[in-house]
């Protein structure tokens, strides 16, 4: 038997353990995986704090009061989105923009737009300008014909849409 096939065979052997009563019975006795812990520490602290039934119950109590005090406070902010989506639905523009989508022109446009004969409009220039290419502001084209790949600390390796001449900006630098 080769060494590999010995090694294996040991480490079955670890986890299991034969039953005496048979030539061919088995226990599994390996270690279940028990689920990682989410809130590490949290167990034995609880464990060795004992708490009582009475500190239980006033520390949910604490708890519940303070999701009330960041509920009550969050109140105003989703009062004044809901306020804000209503005056955006109820404004002229929305309501020229749906009228449109629902007259035949407007089906024809979006289907048109669904089988794929729109073109749709180019990506912004997204080049950073004053960071890239400073000695050559106002050059942008705004609209992306290129990509041109920035590593990120913070988000790793990227793509970035430029147009032509921020990309031949950028280029020229680089050598």
């Amino acid at each position: 038997m080769m060494d590999d096939q010995r090694d294996i065979l040991d480490q079955i052997d670890d986890v299991i353990t034969w039953d005496g009563g048979s030539d061919d019975a088995a226990v599994w006795t390996a270690d279940e995986r028990q689920q990682p812990d989410l809130l590490p520490g949290l167990a034995s602290i609880v464990d060795a704090a004992r708490p009582t039934p009475e500190a239980a119950r006033a520390f949910a109590e604490r708890i519940t009061a303070g999701m009330q005090a960041f509920t009550e406070a969050l109140r105003p902010v989703a009062e004044q989105v809901t306020r804000t989506m209503q005056a955006f639905v109820e404004s002229p523009g929305w309501r020229q923009l749906v009228e449109f989508a629902d007259s035949p022109e407007g089906r024809a446009c979006i289907e048109a737009a669904e089988r794929g004969e729109i073109e749709p409009d180019p990506p912004s220039c997204h080049c950073l300008c004053a960071a890239t290419h400073r000695d050559r502001m106002g050059i942008c084209e705004h609209d992306a014909v290129d990509e041109i790949v920035r590593v990120s600390p913070t988000v790793g390796r990227r793509q970035i849409p430029v147009c032509g001449p921020c990309r031949d900006a950028q280029m020229a630098e680089a050598r």
